[in-house]
């Protein structure tokens, strides 16, 4: 797995162009402003989802995206956090 902060990436730019051989990609693209922007790449194989909890708001500075992973019928979840500047 491999979590990346200040992407760039934009809502007009497709998956296909970011994508790695054998890796899922997950993002959340910054649309207000420019840089910025969320991604994480997870191997292929590997059970795993966006995962938006409950009382998760887009307000405020932070970029953030969770990940809901299972092994061994265990739920982990991973959080990729950036604060910009």
């Amino acid at each position: 797995m491999a979590l990346i902060v200040e992407t760039w990436f934009r809502p007009s730019i497709s998956d296909d162009v970011e994508a790695i051989d054998n890796y899922v990609l997950y993002r959340r693209d910054r649309c207000n402003r420019k840089g910025g922007g969320i991604a994480a790449y997870v191997r292929c194989g590997i059970d795993c989802k966006i995962f938006i909890p409950p009382t998760a708001t887009r307000k405020g500075v932070l970029e953030y995206i969770w990940l809901e992973m299972v092994f061994h019928s265990q739920s982990v979840f991973i959080l990729c956090c950036y604060h910009p500047p």
